[in-house]
């Protein structure tokens, strides 16, 4: 059975205030810490399911009525992640710029979409739409 091994820093005065990493403010943040030598899964899950956080193998729970900037933590079940419309025009543009180093679109791809598509007329079938025939 793999078990935690922690460091855990008592205060008996409560913990002592810190600077902010989020607004450089001076003797404003304040939290509990411990360090993490070796953790299990459970044992890591548990603790952020309390509140806490992790930097490296600093764990560390932020007293949220007495710290500057609070820290609220939102979950999201992956498995279950569905993009929005907008997240993937998002991620369309991202990738395009990583690839051509540019958000716009090549000329190629715009002449495409500028040139209009030939409109069928009522009764005109489609060279990609099959045409049921019966006897």
């Amino acid at each position: 059975m793999q078990r935690s091994i922690v460091e855990y820093f008592y205060e008996p005065d409560g913990p002592t205030p810190q600077r902010c990493g989020y607004c450089k403010s001076e003797n404003s943040s304040i939290s509990n810490g411990m360090w993490a030598h070796h953790m299990t899964c459970q044992d890591y899950k548990d603790l952020i399911d309390r509140g806490w956080r992790r930097s490296g193998k600093y764990c560390y729970k932020p007293v949220m009525d007495r710290t500057c900037c609070p820290l609220y933590t939102i979950k999201c079940d992956a498995p279950a992640f569905q993009l929005s419309r907008s997240q993937k025009v998002v991620l369309k543009k991202l990738n395009r710029y990583l690839e051509l180093g540019s958000t716009k679109l090549p000329e190629s791809f715009a002449l495409k979409l500028a040139s209009p598509k030939p409109k069928m007329q009522i009764g005109e079938a489609s060279a990609k739409v099959p045409r049921t025939v019966r006897p």
